[in-house]
């Protein structure tokens, strides 16, 4: 009996499910960040898209908040070390709604990244690891992740 309840309500659920993806922007170049323009030779394109969200809820017919598009770009620039704005944008709007139970509504952005050369050193976690010869000079010094950081520094 209690399977049958369960199976119903799921039906009705489903049933009642309604969802729609609209486009909301197409766009060349977008950025939040300042650019320096002059510098605009220097720039170079990510090779994997960046991708961005901001995600709302709806409990019951309560929102909690809306998806911000600024938020969703904030959120794609961010993701990958040394990028200052997104080519190629296309941002969606999305939104799915169970009648008087559970909604979510969110704002995707994905762009192809224009990064800066000099901001992604700075940006892939302060992490350096510096080789010496036996005289002391410096033979090389490189940016390494926090884990590799910390495995090197546990073998010394």
């Amino acid at each position: 009996m209690y399977n049958r309840f369960v199976a119903v309500v799921l039906l009705a659920c489903v049933t009642l499910a309604v969802s729609c993806t609209k486009q909301i922007l197409n766009c060349t170049v977008v950025s939040t960040v300042n650019l320096d323009l002059s510098r605009a030779a220097s720039f170079k394109r990510g090779a994997t898209p960046a991708r961005g969200q901001d995600i709302a809820h709806l409990i019951i017919l309560i929102p909690t908040g809306s998806p911000h598009l600024e938020t969703a770009i904030d959120r794609a620039i961010k993701s990958v070390p040394g990028c200052i704005a997104l080519v190629d944008v296309r941002a969606t709007q999305s939104w799915w709604y169970v009648p008087y139970v559970y909604g979510r509504f969110w704002i995707t952005v994905e762009g192809t990244p224009l990064i800066d050369p000099k901001l992604s050193l700075l940006q892939t976690g302060n992490y350096f690891v510096t080789e010496m010869d036996p005289s002391g000079h410096v033979k090389q010094t490189r940016v390494v992740s926090e884990v590799e950081f910390d495995s090197i520094r546990r073998g010394l």
